[in-house]
């Protein structure tokens, strides 16, 4: 025996996971990345300005030493952290700078292929269309005649035998 929809016992159901909450922790996942990212990249810097200690550092314009001859070893700590906190964030604007002008020039890339293919195809196409419809009009009309055709005999095959009733 069947119980009715409404005698029936309600299911218990799970609480749904709210999309906001996986957005939530993906924004956290991607700070948490970034982040160690950004700790990496200037740790790479200060390794790197460690690295240049004793090799003199030039600034030629035109043929003419304009700096003279200095050293990141002369640099007192406060400059060597600036200098690290400026490679850092160069090295991240370059990490955001060239995917965005890749992906810009990638897009620019894909309208002109539809541009310069896709709608000479289509305006083909509609040419094609134009030219073939007296094509599509008589086949059109021979449909529906086989349509009305069909519906008079079934009618006549109606009337027909309820005459023979």
């Amino acid at each position: 025996m069947t119980l009715l929809p409404a005698l029936r016992p309600a299911r218990a159901r799970r609480p749904r996971r709210t999309p906001r909450h996986s957005r939530l922790g993906a924004l956290r996942v991607w700070t948490l990345l970034s982040l160690l990212l950004a700790v990496a990249i200037a740790a790479a810097a200060w390794h790197g300005l460690q690295a240049l200690e004793g090799v003199p550092l030039h600034v030629v314009i035109d043929g003419e030493d304009i700096a003279g001859s200095w050293d990141v070893a002369d640099l007192a700590p406060g400059a060597r952290l600036m200098l690290c906190a400026g490679l850092s964030l160069t090295v991240m604007f370059l990490l955001l700078l060239v995917p965005l002008v890749l992906g810009l020039a990638l897009s620019v890339a894909v309208i002109a292929l539809v541009a310069g293919v896709g709608l000479p195809l289509l305006a083909v196409g509609l040419v094609l269309a134009l030219l073939s419809a007296p094509l599509w009009i008589t086949w059109g009309f021979i449909a529906l005649g086989r349509r009305r055709r069909a519906a008079n005999d079934a009618l006549n095959e109606d009337a027909s035998a309820r005459m023979n009733a």
